[in-house]
């Protein structure tokens, strides 16, 4: 999401600034009592001096405006899963190369094929596997005793979720 968010707002300020030197532009040639450059001033006057707020246009680009508006604070203000997880006295350690890190020391697991570590706040961990179920046990101890290594507070909040193994036909 920080990548769309990023992409969005690059070309929102390309917009604005491109916008920006429209306007400066059309105000220069006003003062300077030139014809324009872009924007044709008498037929936006009349428009802009024609139209009223109950117009069905108006109001019909204003409630998309509002609605688009909404969707974005909405957008905005869910929690995302953070970016950097705590460990002790102060350091941090990367999400997904933690997630990384689990699914591989989880595919060394012999009879484990496909895997997929999700990281949550606090520390809550939900592992999918590909396997038999009474390989379980072995994939919960495996991500314990990794979290262990990373000095990740409270290794108790995991989630193993098994599947069974794809057979190739």
């Amino acid at each position: 999401m920080r990548l769309f968010n990023r992409l969005v707002s690059v070309l929102l300020a390309l917009a604005l600034l491109a916008g920006g030197i429209v306007v400066a532009v059309e105000g220069i040639l006003v003062a300077a009592d030139r014809p324009a450059w872009i924007v044709p001033r008498r037929s936006w006057y009349d428009t802009a001096t024609t139209t009223h707020w109950a117009d069905t246009p108006v109001l019909a680009v204003s409630v998309a405006a509002v609605v688009l508006g909404l969707a974005v604070l909405v957008v905005q203000l869910r929690r995302w899963a953070p970016d950097r997880l705590p460990v002790a006295d102060g350091w941090h350690v990367q999400r997904r190369a933690t997630e990384r890190h689990l699914v591989e020391a989880v595919s060394r697991i012999p009879a484990v094929t496909v895997t997929r570590a999700r990281l949550r706040r606090g520390w809550k961990v939900a592992v999918t596997a590909s396997g038999r179920r009474d390989d379980r046990p072995a994939v919960r101890k495996v991500v314990q005793e990794e979290l262990a290594h990373l000095s990740a507070p409270g290794t108790d909040h995991v989630s193993i979720r098994m599947t069974r193994p794809r057979r190739v036909a």
